[in-house]
């Protein structure tokens, strides 16, 4: 992935290969691992109802010129998705703003909570993943919500391997 780094200078995120989460027990573990103030997060989905709407690489791979979600705060996920298809971009699923919070913590979800676009839980549900009272969710929202503190984080493209 080295020679894949941009040189740009732009914000870029290393995305490991996703793992294989077949039961509740598994996701509720991996989010435990987003972590805030000494608090594991809390997961609220089963990841039989969880899928991915955009296709990512197999893994690992990179995620190049994100945006966190600021520039679509107040915008449903619905609109969002509409906007980066028109911009050219891509909303990101649900395990690169895992790996989003991973990398950079509160200076993400501690500005606003994050919309995966990417992804859908159950027909048209969208996760998310917030701070509540200092401790990090995932959970989900409705498609056609929006609010002044959530915005869908999105990418310009995604590379890597695809085997």
């Amino acid at each position: 992935l080295r020679s894949l780094v941009p040189e740009d200078g732009k914000l870029f995120l290393v995305v490991p290969r996703k793992p294989e989460v077949r039961a509740k027990g598994e996701l509720d573990l991996l989010v435990t691992k987003l972590t805030s103030k000494g608090r594991g997060g809390v997961n609220y989905l089963d990841p039989k109802y969880l899928e991915d709407e955009v296709e990512t690489p197999k893994g690992p791979y990179l995620v190049l010129k994100i945006e966190d979600g600021r520039g679509m705060l107040n915008i449903a996920p619905r609109e969002a998705k509409a906007k980066f298809a028109k911009a050219g971009r891509s909303p990101l699923t649900w395990f690169e703003v895992y790996c989003l919070y991973l990398s950079f913590g509160e200076a993400i979800l501690g500005h606003h909570n994050i919309d995966c676009t990417g992804s859908r839980y159950e027909s048209e549900l969208v996760p998310n993943f917030y701070l509540y009272d200092g401790e990090p969710r995932f959970n989900y929202g409705w498609g056609d919500y929006s609010s002044h503190g959530w915005g869908s984080a999105s990418c310009g493209s995604r590379v890597g391997p695809r085997g």
